[in-house]
Formats: structure tokens, sequence, C-alpha cells
């Protein structure tokens, strides 16, 4: 398995990270001839609300055999930057699962990787983070 990284708005490089999906799937293609069909084909579809037209005209026409969901950043940051460790937990916390929910409803995947994407800087301790379960589940 082998994927790739789409992720569009990113507040840190200001650049959209999307591959190219003829090349991907040619290269793919190659890998499978060689060794016997063994090599899927995955994407990683990086979530932000107000790039969800473009990321679902971008997947519509493209066939995986893998797609992971994840939420990086809102457009403002991404949730591993420095400047996050600053802020409140209580703020931040609540915001990323916001993002969580919506993506889980309007993006068709078949994983949710690192669901601690978005508090993983504050290193809450289980029972630190317990006060905030009841917000997402």
């Amino acid at each position: 398995m082998t994927t790739e990284h789409f992720d569009l708005a990113n507040p840190v490089t200001k650049v959209d990270d999307i591959p190219d999906y003829e090349m991907y799937s040619q290269t793919i293609d190659s890998l499978n001839k060689r060794f016997g069909n063994r090599v899927l084909k995955g994407i990683e579809i990086g979530y932000i609300a107000s790039e969800k037209d473009r990321i679902i005209d971008y997947l519509a026409d493209k066939d995986y055999d893998l797609k992971l969901l994840s939420v990086h950043h809102n457009g403002q940051f991404d949730y591993l930057d420095d400047e996050v460790k600053d802020m409140d937990p209580a703020i931040v916390i609540p915001l990323y699962f916001a993002q969580l929910s919506e993506a889980l409803v309007v993006i068709e995947a078949d994983v949710f990787a690192h669901f601690d994407y978005g508090f993983r800087v504050f290193g809450l301790s289980v029972a630190e983070f317990k006060q905030y379960e009841a917000q997402f589940l």
C-alpha cells in the first residue's frame, strides 16, 4: 500500500498539495506489472471545510484502493505548529472535533488517520483528555 498526500490551503506552505493522479497511477501500474499486483493505490485526504467542493471535485473521477481521511489544519494554523502549544486546549480541541465531525460526514473514506493530530501538541494524559471525549462521541 502506498498513499499520496492531498491537502489544500496549507497555512504553513501557502500552497496546495495535490498529487499528480495520472503519474501516480502509471507508477502503481508499472509496479504491479513488476511485482504481481501487490501494490495498492491510496490517498490521504486532508480535510478543510473551505475547500470541501475542491476536495470532492478532485476525488470524483479517481479510483483508490484506500482512502485515508485527516484534518491537519484549519486554514489559519496547522495543529502541530509551535504556536498551538500556547493556545488554550479548551478552545482548540472543540474546534478540531467540529472539523473532524464535519469531515467524517462530508468525505467518504475508509480510515480516519491520526485521530490525535489536533491535540497531540498538548500532551494530555488520558485523565485530562476525558473531559473532551463527550464532545466527540
